[in-house]
């Protein structure tokens, strides 16, 4: 089941996909397992300050937006394109902080409680816990 997802790429902003993407990435793959953190400032990685970021663990790599539908200048190290990075390398090379996983099912039920109309702006598809979160609820 895919929730509140119709029509949604087009209205789609090129940059900040990250959530979205893997929500519905997990929906059509519930075996698989939905990550929010944060990626710390990573001078390496060439992340200049910290920011929040939702990607998913499946089958040994990580894949995100970055890395699986952007085009350059955001996208991956070519060797990783469209095929995720490994778990391993992921996580030694960007050493995300404030991680939390969600099954397929916490998930969905998550997006399903902070769904609110257009007042409320719809379907939150993340950051779910931390600081700047909607914690499943509408605003």
């Amino acid at each position: 089941m895919r929730v509140g997802l119709d029509g949604f790429d087009a209205v789609c902003e090129p940059l900040g996909q990250c959530y979205p993407w893997a929500y519905r990435y997990l929906m059509d793959n519930p075996d698989a397992v939905l990550v929010h953190g944060t990626l710390p400032r990573n001078k390496v990685m060439g992340i200049r300050r910290a920011y929040g970021h939702g990607w998913i663990e499946h089958d040994g790599y990580v894949k995100d937006w970055q890395t699986m539908e952007a085009q350059p200048p955001y996208g991956p190290v070519p060797a990783f394109r469209k095929t995720g990075w490994p778990l391993d390398v992921f996580y030694r090379m960007f050493q995300p902080i404030n991680m939390r996983r969600y099954t397929h099912e916490e998930a969905m039920h998550t997006v399903l409680r902070s769904r609110g109309g257009a007042k409320e702006g719809g379907p939150h598809f993340g950051p779910w816990h931390g600081r700047g979160s909607r914690g499943g609820r509408s605003r």
